[in-house]
């Protein structure tokens, strides 16, 4: 008996240790803010680890019109937000794509992604990185 008592301890501290190893390793969902103005994004690139939980807030400081935020996430895939208008904020959640690469973000409303919001200029990556 008094066996069956220590080799109950010993499975008690290892399903506690494995439960809790398991809980270590979820890693929480990082919170970026991301700032839309009438010609540029605050952000000029955002580096997340492959299929990293990322939760978006987008705020609009745009004078002019309304902006929104899109990211393309590969294979035809883009989740973003409505168009924000200025002090406006709206929330996003999505996984960083699988695959490491570069991948654009930019503004969906009108020719914003044409004319000046978009990843090349000013500058808008996500980035999946290997490491």
């Amino acid at each position: 008996m008094h066996g069956m008592t220590r080799l109950g301890a010993v499975a008690l501290a290892l399903s506690t240790a494995l439960i809790g190893g398991a809980i270590a390793l979820a890693a929480p969902q990082r919170a970026i803010t991301i700032a839309g103005s009438d010609n540029t994004f605050d952000k000029t690139e955002l580096t997340a680890d492959p299929g990293e939980e990322l939760d978006i807030t987008f705020v609009g400081v745009g004078f002019t019109s309304a902006h929104s935020i899109r990211f393309d996430l590969g294979g035809g895939n883009t989740v973003g937000t409505e168009p924000a208008t200025l002090g406006v904020s709206h929330k996003l959640k999505f996984n960083a794509p699988v695959e490491p690469g570069l991948y654009d973000y930019y503004c969906d409303v009108g020719n914003h992604r044409q004319s000046q919001l978009r990843s090349d200029q000013p500058g808008l990556r996500a980035v999946a990185d290997p490491a």
